[in-house]
């Protein structure tokens, strides 16, 4: 039980009519009256996912950190640090630190983004955040992506109403760097299209560019599949009444009945809470009940913002265009975010493996509804199979015309080799995977430095062509490493299993 208005300073909450739980303080920060309100939001918001309790510990230090940076001045953040560093036990200033940087994540602060890149800094370096769980196991959001794809071709009328969300959260923020909330808020009516073009407007707010700061656009291009699901859900779900937000809570509330329901105070709109839990509700009915995925690790609602941004990252968009696409209003944001780089890579590497392979585990097919030439795997074919063979310096191309679709003969799907000089070579040819694992790391790390030592000019919005030909260039050849490393990897794994 709750008391107190959304104007008051001093928010009650009960265990019974008698005995106070806990209370949120605004009073000391009222003269602060725009980040006073974007607090209150943000509590309110955070109020439908956590125990008051829960909130009211990491609420602690919140208003004496917006009086000692005076609102989250630019010429402030220092004092921040200080009293993070000096005057915080490690434990205090580890949940302060996650608080305050889900707070910023949530505002419309100017400065939010210079504050966050500090913050992010300081959580990491904690050691009470060291075994802090990060991305879930790259083999395990391609199982479940996966899952997506086959669980949309095959759903009912009462999964389909309920669980679409899920679907649409999948598809737009895998492209689109958006935070979970702001998914949960864009606009019902969001689409627009001009030409042959697609378009959806965010729930960002526009700003213009200065010298220190990025402009901010909240209109954004989408492919013609996404535009086609989005407007597909709101032909599916405009019976329910009028909904705020492009997904409809009515439609949410009416068709969840395996999980508690949190009642909106506002029933036209879809929030974070209610993301959170429908996603659980997918991993318990769909993947574990369902098809049977027992211990799969669990996909975050703000893990495919991380995924978007890797993504971006290894295509070879610079920095400029990341930080307008992810809503950044500096430069530095995103550097955090390239930590996952190699995560990503990764992941890629494993995911085309799995491609050439056609591997297929508990009857999904990883590569989904990607159409593939029907690639065969030479290893096992005789030599009278060929019509053309050239001996190179290991093994034989089996292309009259030398086509080549790698430096190195053996990640080339025209390369053939015995099985008797196969185990002549073997020591030589699986050298081959280390030298490519080290490019992929060197690229990686050589676009990183190229990406953050780019000039740009923030008002006009450019930035050094050679530059991004050679940001470009360089994702090029990193794309190529990662198609020989998993080509080789498919190969080495069948040979196993051949031999075995």
């Amino acid at each position: 039980m709750a008391s107190g208005d959304f104007e008051d300073f001093t928010w009650k909450f009960y265990k019974d009519e008698s005995m106070t739980k806990c209370r949120l303080d605004f009073s000391e920060i009222m003269h602060y009256t725009r980040v006073t309100t974007m607090l209150k939001c943000w509590t309110s918001e955070r109020l439908l996912e956590i125990e008051a309790t829960t909130l009211s510990h990491s609420y602690g230090h919140l208003p004496k950190i917006v009086i000692i940076t005076h609102a989250f001045a630019e010429e402030r953040v220092n004092d921040l640090i200080y009293f993070l560093e000096n005057d915080l036990t490690e434990n205090m200033r580890n949940i302060t630190t996650r608080t305050l940087i889900n707070f910023l994540d949530f505002s419309a602060l100017e400065h939010k983004e210079l504050y966050l890149n500090h913050l992010n800094d300081i959580y990491r370096k904690s050691t009470v955040n060291k075994n802090t769980r990060g991305l879930p196991v790259f083999q395990d959001v391609l199982i479940f992506g996966s899952i997506l794809e086959r669980f949309m071709n095959e759903w009912n009328e009462h999964e389909q109403l309920l669980y679409y969300p899920i679907m649409l959260w999948w598809k737009i923020t895998n492209v689109i760097p958006l935070r979970p909330m702001e998914f949960c808020a864009i606009n019902r009516n969001c689409l627009s299209q001009e030409s042959e073009s697609f378009y959806i407007t965010v729930p960002r707010k526009k700003q213009k560019a200065t010298m220190k700061l990025v402009e901010i656009v909240d209109k954004l291009e989408i492919t013609h599949e996404i535009y086609s699901m989005v407007q597909d859900y709101i032909n599916l779900t405009n019976s329910f009444g009028e909904s705020e937000t492009l997904i409809s809570y009515a439609a949410y509330s009416e068709s969840i009945n395996d999980i508690q329901k949190n009642l909106n105070f506002n029933t036209r709109r879809f929030h974070y809470g209610n993301l959170d839990r429908l996603l659980l509700s997918f991993y318990k009915r769909i993947v574990r009940e369902k098809y049977g995925y027992e211990d799969l690790e669990q996909v975050r609602p703000g893990d495919t913002r991380h995924f978007a941004f890797c993504s971006m990252m290894l295509q070879g968009f610079n920095a400029l265009t990341i930080a307008r696409i992810g809503g950044h209003r500096s430069i530095e944001s995103q550097y955090h975010y390239q930590q996952h780089m190699q995560y990503f890579a990764d992941s890629k590497v494993y995911y085309l493996s799995r491609l050439f392979r056609y591997e297929k585990i508990k009857g999904l097919n990883v590569i989904s509804n990607i159409e593939l030439e029907h690639v065969r795997l030479n290893f096992l074919k005789d030599r009278t199979r060929f019509d053309h063979l050239k001996e190179m310096d290991i093994g034989y191309c089996t292309d009259p015309n030398m086509n080549c679709e790698s430096d190195l003969c053996q990640f080339c799907t025209k390369w053939w080799i015995s099985r008797e000089d196969f185990k002549i070579h073997e020591a030589d040819i699986r050298a081959q995977t280390a030298i490519k694992e080290k490019n992929i790391t060197d690229r990686i790390a050589f676009m990183k430095k190229l990406r953050n030592e780019m000039e740009y000019d923030l008002i006009d919005n450019t930035y050094s062509p050679s530059d991004q030909d050679t940001i470009a260039r360089e994702a090029k050849l990193l794309q190529g490493d990662i198609i020989d490393l998993a080509k080789f990897r498919s190969f080495n794994e069948f040979e196993s299993e051949t031999e075995s």
